[in-house]
């Protein structure tokens, strides 16, 4: 049992009888599936046990694109607490968008998959034609079984429009979608599973770049409980993919749009119909402005967690519409913004004082009166990144020393000038006098 629900792993070398005698000894009603390299056992298992099953994990089959080197190296972790949107993945100048995409990739909280370590010495190749046909062979056979399925997870899986559109009268009763990195997949077959998901709440959708927005077309009138989207690097999509999600869907609480090409029109189709959203993260959406955040803030109260990495275009008057509206924002992510000023901070500081983690690295024009709108005000901070903001002294530390932010936990002061000279030193060293949890990375 693991996390409050059972855990299956079904392997080629898993017998009925042994997972009958393993169900039996545990007395459990419903069971997760992991596949391996499960074929016929998995069959086996499905065709005793199928009533059993509310989750079926293919992400580390062995028929699931193997993870990169780099990939391997630098994975996330996929399950992050709930309410909260990898704020700690900055965005680092001159970097790839795909090296964007590996640093963020997330799954909103109940889109929870089982990861695997991948071979370090595996490259990733596409798969062959008969690996695409067992694939849809094995999924024909085992979903239609599992009549109280729950949760589908097919990240990475070479998963054809046929094979999802055959499986579709099986999701009735579906939550829980994952087709991250699903590639193959386009708008036809995604359009025509929605009516039979009228149970949907997390929908994640990661990296499935062939998709149009006629592949959102009904999901909003259909899916009519959907909480948790993920977008990201959906880049074949445009403002009118939201225009499908947003009026039909009051229930939103998170929304993931990063690495994509949506401007500010597209946040006009979300603010105003989602008063519940609690996490947007609009990371490297390189085309919104300010305006685009005059569609949220006024309307979205509860918002907890807000990520604008990357975002250049924004101004100081983007967070005036954010700070007066949102007193419940615990997490900002303002990294690499370089047309924010301190003023930005001046809406920020004294109207969110839940506020716990704020990230200002690379925002070049920040000066020392910046922390002075923080400090003071944010007595939760916990996590504040002052990466490169070159152009602070050791002056502006003096703004939370002094016990204004005793409970810091981790201060990034990496090329910043804050943490230059004699005075900053000494300052720093008070810091950690008063924040004794506190870890400083200069």
């Amino acid at each position: 049992r693991v996390c409050g629900e059972w855990r299956c792993r079904v392997s080629a070398g898993t017998s009925r009888r042994d997972l009958s005698y393993a169900l039996r000894t545990v007395s459990i009603p419903r069971c997760l599936v992991v596949t391996s390299r499960a074929g016929a056992s998995l069959k086996t298992f499905i065709d005793a046990f199928g009533s059993c099953v509310e989750a079926l994990d293919f992400s580390s089959s062995s028929y699931s694109r193997p993870l990169t080197d780099s990939e391997s190296r630098g994975s996330v972790d996929t399950s992050p607490p709930p309410h909260h949107l990898h704020h700690r993945q900055r965005p680092i100048p001159h970097r790839s968008h795909h090296h964007h995409h590996q640093q963020q990739q997330h799954s909103d909280p109940d889109l929870k998959t089982i990861s695997s370590s991948g071979s370090a010495t595996t490259a990733a190749s596409s798969h062959t034609t008969t690996a695409v046909v067992q694939l849809g062979s094995l999924l024909s056979e085992v979903v239609p079984p599992c009549t109280e399925l729950k949760r589908l997870v097919l990240s990475r899986c070479p998963i054809r429009d046929a094979d999802l559109v055959i499986l579709g009268p099986c999701f009735n009763r579906l939550q829980v979608f994952d087709l991250t990195d699903c590639v193959d997949l386009t708008s036809s077959s995604l359009a025509q599973i929605w009516p039979f998901c009228p149970s949907l709440v997390a929908l994640n959708l990661t990296c499935c770049r062939r998709l149009a927005d006629s592949a959102l077309e009904r999901v909003g009138s259909s899916c009519r409980l959907l909480r948790y989207v993920n977008l990201t690097m959906c880049t074949g999509l445009t403002d009118k993919a939201l225009a499908h999600i947003g009026p039909h869907c009051p229930r939103l609480v998170s929304l993931n749009l990063s690495l994509c090409a949506f401007t500010d029109e597209a946040l006009a189709f979300i603010g105003p119909f989602c008063p519940a959203l609690e996490s947007l993260n609009l990371m490297m959406c390189v085309r919104v402005t300010d305006a685009a955040l005059a569609h949220i803030g006024p309307f979205c109260s509860r918002l907890r967690d807000l990520n604008l990495r990357g975002c250049l275009l924004l101004r100081d008057r983007a967070l005036a519409q954010i700070g007066p509206n949102c007193p419940a924002l615990q997490n900002l992510g303002l990294a690499s913004c370089p047309g924010l000023t301190d003023a930005a901070l001046s809406y920020i500081g004294p109207n969110c004082p839940m506020l716990q983690t704020l990230d200002l690295a690379y925002c070049s024009r920040l000066t020392d009166a910046a922390l002075a709108h923080i400090g003071p005000y944010c007595a939760a901070l916990l996590n504040l990144d002052l990466t490169e903001c070159t152009t602070m002294t050791h002056a502006a530390l003096t703004h939370i020393a002094g016990g204004k932010c005793s409970l810091l936990q981790t201060l990034k002061l990496r090329s910043s000038g804050a943490s230059i000279g004699s005075g900053g030193a000494a300052l720093i060293q008070q810091l950690l006098r008063d924040c004794p949890n506190c870890s400083i990375v200069v």
